[in-house]
């Protein structure tokens, strides 16, 4: 029997796996590449508390945190950018330490067009009244206190989740397939080397006698939380 092999699985299908796929595809790669994710596509995702106004805790998984764009399908879409007179970030983590203040900002305009480009609103929160915002920027010092105002570019809850909608099926008919509803449930290791992952269907997490299917590849990428792939990881932790 033929062996399902591909150049590339993605384990997950966030925000990190969605602009994988999107370059791949901006540089014309020609390879296989296959995204695995155990929730679902972002628009059969829905949340049941707006009728039943509380949790049910949903099985398999969470539609708020599971399936493709992951939690940031149902966020408010906001998106923190920065000040061009800045020679610091403020918000984002650490990126500019590693790539230098200039090149952040490069990348963060890369990713703020690719968000325009599938419909993000253009205008942009946070950029007028900056001599009000100076004012009481120092008062806030003096009580030992740092306000910082940067940019905010407001997609909208509904709106995000329609902007991921359309990058999904961008990603689609460009080629690259993507498997949802279904985990990860090992990593094929041989002589030391990935050589694949082992599925099974999102409805059978907790049958340990479901059927397990392997899928082949030499590179595996790992883009999901650590307690969500915690059989995955504990190769990632090894090397």
């Amino acid at each position: 029997m033929d062996k399902k092999k591909y150049d590339v699985i993605v384990v997950g299908m966030g925000p990190s796996s969605a602009f994988f796929a999107y370059e791949s595809i901006k540089l014309n790669s020609k390879k296989k590449i296959l995204l695995i994710d155990q929730g679902k596509r972002v628009e059969n995702r829905n949340c049941p508390i707006e009728k039943t106004g509380k949790c049910v805790k949903c099985k398999p998984f969470c539609s708020i945190t599971n399936g493709f764009s992951g939690a940031g399908a149902f966020s408010d879409g906001k998106l923190s950018l920065y000040n061009e007179e800045d020679e610091d970030f403020y918000v984002g983590g650490n990126l500019h330490k590693y790539l230098g203040v200039e090149e952040t900002k490069r990348l963060i305009d890369y990713t703020d067009k690719i968000y325009l480009d599938f419909g993000g609103d253009k205008h942009l929160e946070g950029i007028e009244y900056k001599e009000e915002v100076d004012k009481i920027r120092k008062k806030a010092k003096k009580q030992g206190i740092e306000l910082i105002s940067i940019p905010i570019r407001h997609l909208g809850t509904e709106k995000a989740h329609s902007l991921y909608q359309k990058i999904e099926e961008y990603i689609e008919k460009s080629g690259i397939e993507m498997m949802f509803d279904t985990i990860v449930t090992d990593v094929i290791i041989e002589n030391n080397e990935v050589k694949g992952v082992k599925i099974k269907p999102s409805n059978c997490v907790d049958d340990e006698n479901s059927k397990i299917e392997e899928i082949y590849s030499d590179k595996v990428i790992i883009a999901c939380r650590k307690k969500r792939c915690k059989l995955a990881f504990r190769y990632v932790s090894k090397s």
